[in-house]
């Protein structure tokens, strides 16, 4: 594990561009909205940005918005029941609905004769490290920030399992404030009421999410670690997603785990170090995919 210190960004931070929006059906005719965000010259890889529970892709415009202004040809969706995406709110109907978007997605973002990667942030993670240990077509890198790898007591799980079968609609409410996002000052993007965010997680999607914890860390074990090299970022204060939940991943060859002292749950909408935290995202994506120099 290492602790970076709060020094200068390694790298300067481009100014961003606006991202675009469409929307696309899913395979199964879901509507998904999906963004993109220019780079300013030709990309030198790729990268899928994968957002967390009970908020949308639009929540990562600048971060998004950072890789491309980098060269990295950056997109990203709203999950379905999420966002501007169709879907019943907070819900799936199947877990590999979710891995199939994934799948699609990367997909459609994939440049011949590029590398590619995946972002994902926090129940995003949890998705992201699913997909990298499956058998589906894979990235070349990966970067996990605060991966949703455990949680939830005995008595949640034993709900959840039986409201999967019995209501599996039935609304949960999530069980944070902005506190524990980022710490203050907050950027809007945190603070402001937000339209499209939800607030709740159905049965059945806490039942899959639990389920999915459990079978990535048996995969990881019985695999020893991720098939790829993947970057593990996750703040020192983080209490929605314990920052020891991820501790594990330091013993496999393939990861490596950074710890940011002071931040929460949101590494990159940190108020001190955000800008920081993503330039040596992009700076570790640059010596992994031979990206050019900064």
């Amino acid at each position: 594990m290492t602790n970076p210190a709060p020094s200068p960004a390694p790298s300067p931070a481009p100014s961003p561009a606006p991202s675009s929006v469409e929307t696309v059906a899913a395979r199964d005719g879901t509507p998904l909205l999906t963004r993109t965000w220019p780079t300013p010259g030709e990309p030198w890889a790729t990268i899928l940005v994968v957002h967390g529970l009970g908020e949308h892709s639009g929540r990562h415009d600048a971060t998004g918005g950072r890789f491309a202004a980098a060269g990295l040809a950056a997109a990203s969706y709203d999950h379905r029941g999420f966002g501007a995406s169709g879907g019943r709110r907070a819900y799936a109907e199947t877990w590999d609905d979710l891995l199939d978007d994934v799948e699609d997605r990367l997909d459609a973002g994939r440049i011949d004769g590029l590398p590619a990667a995946i972002y994902g942030h926090s129940v995003g993670g949890l998705i992201v490290a699913d997909y990298l240990l499956s058998d589906r077509p894979q990235t070349d890198v990966a970067v996990l920030s605060a991966p949703a790898l455990g949680g939830g007591t005995a008595l949640l799980r034993a709900v959840a399992a039986v409201l999967n079968r019995v209501r599996p609609t039935f609304a949960i409410a999530n069980p944070w404030d902005a506190a524990q996002i980022a710490r203050d000052p907050a950027p809007p993007v945190v603070a402001d009421p937000d339209p499209l965010a939800v607030s709740y997680t159905t049965a059945r999607l806490g039942h899959f999410l639990f389920q999915a914890m459990d079978r990535v860390n048996a995969r990881l074990e019985a695999d020893g670690g991720f098939p790829l090299p993947t970057l593990v970022v996750h703040g020192g204060d983080d209490t929605l997603i314990p920052t020891a939940s991820t501790a594990f991943l330091e013993r496999f060859p393939t990861t490596e785990r950074r710890v940011y002292p002071g931040v929460r749950h949101e590494p990159h909408h940190d108020p001190l170090d955000g800008e920081r935290i993503v330039g040596e995202m992009i700076d570790w994506l640059r010596d992994q995919m031979d990206g050019p120099a900064s």
